[in-house]
């Protein structure tokens, strides 16, 4: 087996070998197929390369091609490389194939541009050949002649270069087997030719011009006679017109047309002198005088722009004039384009000597500029009636047969003279036209809203369960009513209100009626709304007779008026004859027996709040709805929140009884004693005063030693650590302790409370952040203690500061300097704190000396610096209930006087936002409200 792979090894060695030495055959051979790798696209763009190269390099090219079939020939058909024999016959014929097809190539190539080349030169010569045989007839034929001539001059020796060169080119061809190139002989002969003639023209322009010359009188007289033949029928027959003449006209037209054969006929005579003139300068002779020429050539001239003008104007005016009046209607400011356009062309040419023509021109357009504006803002007609447009036409001057709907622009436009001449008729008739169309308008409008206009419905649920349709919008009603009422006024201004006269004083009394019908329902209908909630359910015993009385009139009212059917009816369904006046008498009975009700509710509702002074910060309406419902709890519970600053909600045991009181984060505070809602409202909402008052004290008692987080709410939280922290401070001022430890223990609380408040859900994050606040300023106060070293609780340092103390009964007051308030003891939920800072102390420091002194507070800044919430933040800390009023345009005397009847008997704060947007009437008023209250409190008088 050893020997089998060496003798395998060998031969593979021996085959490699030989490989190579095929390779190296190969290579040998391999620049031969150039020309075939570059394929035939390629190899004519190669050979269009060469078109503008010399003729050395086509005859170089060329004899290579033949150098290389040479040495093709000497390569061996057949090539033995040890047992292999290679054919190179093949590989021979093909590239002998390829040379062929290289040189062919290049050959016609050159030959197609040398056919070219001839063409292109042969036409050329022929051109100028035929130019310079013909004989030149006048000077301007000679001009041309010698410019070619010149051209020619130049052009020879360019082309003799050329003609060589063709000839080379045409050698190289026929010796590479291209054969003979056609033309080039002709050409040859046709160069002489050519040159011939250039060399000849001389002597034949001398003798043209010698010709020339000699008939130059004959042609003098020639246009002599022209001129004058042409002037006198000119002046016999030209076109004549007058200023006034219309361009519309049947001889204007004609003479417009006529104006094309004048200037035609004179333009042979214009183009005979200028050659004339021209063939006399050539000759150096002077130029020929012909008398009249100039005078009646500028007056031909101007007569000829003055028509064209004249003739395009036309055409335009022509080409609206076709148009039918209604459709050009709403393209009116199309004239208006065409009176700008035109202005330029033709104005100017009516100053200095103006033709006729111009000044016929003139006139109409000034003529139609001036009648534009009313052609345009009174030849409208949208307002014309028929009796109208009759009177119009005969104004303009139209036939009395004239339809509207056969009316075209020419009919306006070409009586331009007419509507001037009218122009103040024009214009009251169509001021006439105006007034009556808008007074037509106005009493359609008025008539079609009584059915137009719907008095719109809703359902009103009464007290006992009973549906019934109540009028809704009431404000677009009658503001709708009004306008109608000022429209009809308005009527009687116009000049044109005599023939109406009838018509709008009818709209005018029923608009009236409407007017005292709608106004007196309404307030019946206010009244009733008002009143029914309450009155409906018996809280009136004295007036449920009289209330019952007008209750049963309303709703057959409402009834009789609706048909029955609780939807829209149109307001004319309230009008027409005795029912109309019966209405009226039902509803202003119902009225009187309304406000003796509301008198009466008036009262009650006086006497409810004096029982509850909380009422006096709720509406009316708001105050009806409570006392209408007050044993439903749902109804309470969505006033809550405008009664009492914290509670959000009350928490109710199945007995209808009140446990607790719940804030707007879910904070629940059971009361000491369970209250029984009634419907006697006003009894259980003092309860529930005085309940939170007691409920309140016994958590501070409760609180004031220590506390368990969870068991008492945020408000009592920081309201004892307030009071503990008055007394430690108190109790180390007086004593030999150190300030500092209290700060120790500070630190130690604010570091246990904010671990707490990590793992706190929301309401527990509300109170620690809160206890977290109050600990912070505590820490504050101690700093400044100790950095101003106060050692006595009279020092400054402490004395201004908000201090709180408390009874053992759970009483609570408040000192800053030695102003004293007592805590109020009002659930503020869990409302965020106000950040302390210097200007908040000075703020608690005036509005507490203000109060000690029986006076209020007027913090003043600009918007947004907190003073409302300083205000807020002190009666917070009082336990107040601060009740903020935004002095608007809704703030009047009366609402004023409730709102302080309410402080001073609730003891609640009133904090007025924008107090000085009020009126000065109201202002004076109310600050000797102010004064008498604070005397009251100066004075210490019971309320």
């Amino acid at each position: 087996s050893s020997g089998v792979r060496e003798a395998l090894v060998a031969a593979y060695s021996q085959a490699e070998i030989l490989f190579d030495k095929l390779e190296e055959e190969r290579a040998g051979v391999e620049h031969w197929g150039v020309i075939g790798s570059v394929g035939e696209q390629r190899l004519a763009e190669l050979v269009e390369l060469y078109d503008d190269s010399g003729e050395a390099l086509w005859e170089a090219n060329l004899k290579q091609m033949k150098k290389k079939k040479r040495e093709l020939e000497r390569i061996p058909d057949f090539v033995k490389v040890d047992c292999f024999t290679v054919h190179m016959v093949i590989l021979k014929a093909v590239v002998e194939e390829q040379i062929e097809r290289f040189s062919l190539e290049m050959v016609i190539s050159l030959k197609q541009r040398v056919n070219e080349q001839t063409k292109s030169l042969t036409e050329r010569l022929e051109a100028s050949l035929g130019k310079l045989t013909a004989a030149p007839e006048s000077i301007r034929e000679i001009a041309v002649s010698e410019s070619e001539v010149k051209k020619l001059t130049a052009e020879l020796p360019s082309i003799g270069r050329q003609l060589e060169a063709l000839s080379e080119r045409a050698t190289l061809i026929e010796t590479a087997g291209g054969g003979a190139v056609v033309g080039l002989d002709g050409l040859r002969e046709l160069c002489g030719a050519v040159t011939v003639k250039v060399e000849s023209f001389g002597t034949i322009v001398e003798e043209t011009r010698e010709k020339l010359k000699s008939k130059m009188s004959g042609r003098i007289a020639e246009l002599k006679g022209m001129v004058e033949r042409y002037a006198s029928r000119w002046q016999a027959l030209k076109p004549v017109v007058e200023e006034g003449d219309s361009p519309f006209s049947t001889a204007v037209k004609e003479a417009s047309e006529g104006m094309d054969e004048w200037k035609n006929g004179f333009s042979g005579i214009r183009t005979f002198a200028d050659a004339l003139r021209s063939d006399c300068a050539e000759f150096g002779m002077a130029p020929p005088e012909v008398g009249i020429y100039d005078s009646l050539e500028s007056e031909i001239s101007q007569a000829v722009l003055s028509w064209g003008i004249f003739s395009d104007f036309r055409t335009v005016l022509l080409a609206l004039g076709r148009e039918l009046w209604l459709d050009f209607r709403p393209r009116i400011t199309r004239l208006g384009q065409v009176i700008d356009e035109w202005r330029e062309k033709i104005l100017p040419r009516s100053t200095g000597r103006p033709t006729p023509v111009d000044r016929m021109m003139a006139n109409y357009y000034n003529q139609l500029e001036r009648a534009y504006p009313l052609i345009k803002s009174c030849m409208g007609g949208e307002t014309f009636e028929k009796e109208h447009w009759k009177i119009l036409f005969s104004l303009v001057g139209l036939p009395k047969d004239t339809k509207l709907e056969n009316l075209t622009v020419s009919s306006i436009i070409e009586n331009c003279g007419m509507i001037l001449e009218n122009e103040q008729s024009i214009e009251d008739l169509v001021a006439r036209a105006v007034g009556e169309v808008t007074l037509r308008e106005a009493i359609s409008e008025l008539s079609s809203w009584f059915e137009s206009t719907q008095l719109e419905v809703s359902e009103y649920v009464t007290c006992d369960g009973g549906k019934i349709p109540i009028v809704k919008e009431w404000q677009d009603l009658l503001s709708g009513l009004s306008e109608q009422q000022s429209l009809c006024a308005s009527l009687k201004d116009s000049k044109f209100y005599g023939g109406f006269r009838d018509q709008a004083e009818r709209l005018e009394e029923k608009l009236n009626a409407l007017d005292e019908l709608l106004h007196l329902f309404n307030k019946v209908q206010r009244k009733w709304v008002y009143l029914e909630p309450v009155l409906g359910r018996g809280a009136l015993p004295s007036e449920s007779e009289r209330f019952s009385r007008v209750d049963r009139d309303f709703r057959q009212f409402v009834n009789s008026t609706y048909g029955g059917a609780k939807r829209a009816r149109p307001v004319n369904s309230l009008l027409g004859g005795y029912r109309e006046r019966t209405k009226l008498s039902e509803l202003g009975a119902m009225l009187e027996q309304l406000d003796r009700c509301q008198k009466a509710l008036n009262a009650y509702l006086e006497e409810k709040r004096l029982t509850c002074p909380r009422l006096y910060f709720i509406g009316d309406e708001d105050l009806l709805e409570i006392l209408g419902r007050g044993d439903d709890a749902r109804i309470v519970q969505s006033h809550l929140r405008n009664l009492f600053t914290g509670i959000h909600r009350v928490g109710i045991d199945e007995e209808n009884r009140i446990i607790a009181m719940v804030s707007m984060m879910g904070e629940e505070v059971n009361l000491v004693e369970k209250i029984s809602i009634t419907r006697s409202i006003e009894e259980w909402l003092s309860d529930l005063d005085r309940g939170m008052v007691e409920t309140l004290k016994n958590f501070v008692v409760r609180c004031k030693n220590g506390a368990n987080f969870s068991d008492f709410p945020g408000q009592i939280l920081c309201l004892g650590e307030a009071i503990r922290f008055t007394r430690e401070v108190e109790d180390t001022l007086g004593s030999a302790g150190s300030i500092k430890d209290i700060h120790q223990r500070l630190m130690g609380r604010l570091t246990e409370l904010t671990k707490m408040q990590k793992d706190a859900d929301d309401l527990s994050g509300a109170k620690l952040e809160g206890m977290i606040m109050d600990t912070i300023h505590n820490a504050s106060v101690v700093e400044e203690l100790v950095e101003k070293r106060v050692v006595n609780k009279e020092d400054w340092g402490w004395y201004k500061q908000l201090r709180f103390y408390s009874t053992h009964v759970g009483d609570v007051h408040v000192k800053m300097l030695a102003c004293r308030q007592e805590y109020s003891f009002e659930y503020q939920g869990n409302s965020p704190k106000l950040v302390h800072t210097p200007l908040t102390d000075k703020c608690y420091m005036t509005l507490m000396h203000g109060l000690h002194l029986g006076y209020g507070g007027n913090p003043y800044g600009p918007a947004g610096t907190g003073k409302t919430e300083s205000v807020k933040a002190l009666g917070s800390w009082l336990g107040r209930q601060v009740l903020v009023f935004n002095c608007d345009e809704g703030i009047d005397y009366k609402s004023m006087t409730r709102i302080f009847v309410g402080l001073a008997r609730c003891g609640a704060w009133g904090c007025f936002d924008e107090f000085n947007r009020l009126l000065e009437e109201q202002m004076s008023a109310i600050s000797q409200q102010i004064e008498v209250i604070q005397s009251a409190i100066k004075g210490k008088l019971p309320t």
